[in-house]
């Protein structure tokens, strides 16, 4: 209601829309300078290993699936697509290539890792969305960004809650 009457509301409904949909997240993200991991719309088989996203209405960006070098790629591709009837992204993994995850909270995270918090950060700068899962890809060519993805509380660690409700109480200012 308050963006309909002209108020800025964080994070607004174009940056929710835009984060959760593997594609147009990574496009934002890149225009916004966060290195970002290549990727291709598909609706066929590509060549492995890769990570897959659903690209429908009910996908979510926090299933996702890894496809290896064996038979099972066909039937992966199968269940994201539903049985060929939406496309899919599709981002390579080099040899040596890693998936990690982590909660940004008002881009802040609670590892120590300085890629992951550098990450934090400015996808904190670019959606504005106070509470998400970062899931990034390390690899060869550095460490990038491959989805943002909604997370809930319950599958926050203690020291991550503790975070959260630093920020809710006005103890930690942004």
């Amino acid at each position: 209601m308050q963006e309909t009457q002209g108020l800025r509301v964080e994070p607004g409904t174009k940056a929710i829309l835009d984060a959760f949909v593997v594609p147009i997240c990574l496009e934002r993200a890149r225009m916004d300078g966060i290195p970002v991991a290549d990727y291709s719309i598909s609706q066929s088989c590509i060549p492995a290993p890769a990570v897959i996203y659903g690209l429908n209405y009910f996908a979510c960006t926090s299933h996702f699936e890894v496809l290896g070098q064996d038979d099972s790629a066909r039937e992966l591709v199968r269940h994201v697509t539903n049985n060929g009837k939406y496309p899919f992204c599709s981002q390579c993994l080099d040899a040596g290539a890693r998936i990690e995850r982590a909660v940004s909270i008002f881009g802040n995270v609670s590892c120590t890792d300085p890629a992951f918090a550098e990450m934090a950060a400015g996808v904190w700068e670019s959606f504005r969305i106070p509470l998400v899962e970062i899931v990034c890809i390390r690899g060869p060519g550095g460490f990038k960004l491959s989805s943002i993805c909604p997370v809930r509380y319950s599958r926050l660690t203690p020291g991550e809650k503790e975070l959260l409700s630093l920020y809710l109480s006005g103890q930690v200012f942004l």
